[in-house]
């Protein structure tokens, strides 16, 4: 067995029916080095005397060593002190008929000081099942650890959000339901505050939209949530994401649709949802106004729902970000525009759930223009297996 890599310009590519065996058997063989090299875990070899067989680079880079100098030496010589104990372990247990063994280790080098591993030991076996030596695989446990971490704090913020989004909810329908009452009796409090409970009615609508975008993209993220599709009409569908959005006065909002479009497997609340999200993304980020318009197309398998605009744009550094929740970008024109960071980020979701990806087209000063593309061949039955 060896662990060297090919020489140059020779790689192990698939062996072809017509080539010569030997030839084949040769291309095979590097294919099996390179696929060892490849391995990202260090992978030692030791024979049945405690010689070395085999050392791959990763080995080579964990531990320090030179293959040309621990190849057919004694484990117990070639590795450093800190492991070898370990290695002894482990073969006494794959000694006493154990199929596998696992242990951590503490390295104590130069260059890997206080590193924490994991070593997992098998039997090296040849063709027909017989004993050769032993093979041991390494790891870098500290990155597995500090992976576990960035997951363990991800959990948590996600466990606080759902909390505070839930326990949010009662206080501020409370809220709203006693603003709308006092509103309506305004005039008993003096002339200051109609507008102050207009300000205060607008703060709980924003906070209690902030809410439910948690709650939406919570759920969508959880893996748990289910489309329910429909055979809906999307132009009806796009009519209806337009109509459910407050008029301005300085922008206009149009519908660019085709006509004969076919009827598509959707799950209608949540492009709704999706859509709203794009057109009123539009309407802010074009602070002077202009015209916003959806369109709809259809064409090599799939559906596209695209939002354009004339407003202030995207820079193509900040464009794949754009996706992540609560990302917003950061300039001179967008500091003042207020919003959670979550549209896109449900948009997304949203897209995914129904096997689709997304898409944005932008330019600073030019507009933008966001979307999604859905496949046509989705029935209802895939769109709630992918969102199980």
């Amino acid at each position: 067995m060896t662990t060297q890599l090919p020489p140059d310009g020779v790689t192990g590519g698939a062996a072809r029916p017509d080539e010569p065996p030997s030839r084949r058997v040769r291309k095979l063989s590097l294919l099996l080095d390179n696929i060892i090299e490849s391995v990202p875990m260090g992978i030692i070899a030791i024979g049945l005397d405690g010689k070395v067989l085999a050392v791959n680079a990763n080995a080579e880079f964990l531990f320090g060593l030179r293959r040309v100098y621990v190849i057919g030496e004694s484990y117990e010589a070639a590795l450093p002190a800190s492991i070898t104990p370990v290695f002894t372990k482990l073969k006494l247990g794959l000694q006493a008929d154990k199929a596998s063994a696992d242990a951590d280790a503490t390295l104590s080098l130069p260059r890997n000081e206080g590193m924490q591993i994991g070593v997992s030991a098998s039997h090296l076996l040849d063709r027909e099942g017989k004993p050769q030596g032993y093979l041991f695989l390494c790891r870098d446990q500290s990155l597995s650890r500090e992976v576990q971490q960035l997951r363990d704090l991800d959990q948590l913020k996600t466990d606080f959000l759902n909390t505070a989004s839930h326990e949010l909810k009662t206080p501020l329908t409370a809220i709203m339901a006693g603003v709308e009452l006092l509103a309506a009796d305004a005039g008993k409090f003096g002339p200051a505050a109609a507008p102050l409970f207009e300000v205060i009615g607008d703060s709980a609508l924003r906070l209690n939209a902030l809410v439910n975008d948690m709650l939406g993209l919570m759920r969508l993220e959880s893996g748990r949530a289910r489309l329910h599709a429909c055979d809906c009409d999307v132009a009806l569908v796009a009519r209806d994401a337009i109509a459910s959005l407050k008029e301005t006065p300085r922008h206009k909002l149009c519908l660019d649709i085709p006509a004969g479009l076919p009827r598509v497997m959707i799950d209608r609340d949540n492009m709704l949802m999706a859509l709203r999200h794009l057109l009123k993304n539009a309407v802010k980020y074009s602070p002077d106004g202009g015209e916003i318009t959806l369109a709809v197309r259809v064409g090599n398998n799939e559906i596209e729902f695209s939002v354009a605009d004339r407003g202030i744009g995207i820079s193509r550094e900040n464009q794949e970000k754009l996706w992540q929740k609560f990302f917003r970008v950061d300039t001179s024109y967008t500091s003042n525009f207020e919003g959670s960071g979550l549209g896109l980020a449900i948009v997304k979701h949203v897209a995914q759930l129904h096997g689709g990806t997304v898409f944005v087209q932008s330019e600073p000063g030019r507009g933008s223009t966001f979307g999604m593309r859905l496949p046509l061949r989705a029935r209802a039955s895939e769109l709630v297996a992918a969102g199980e």
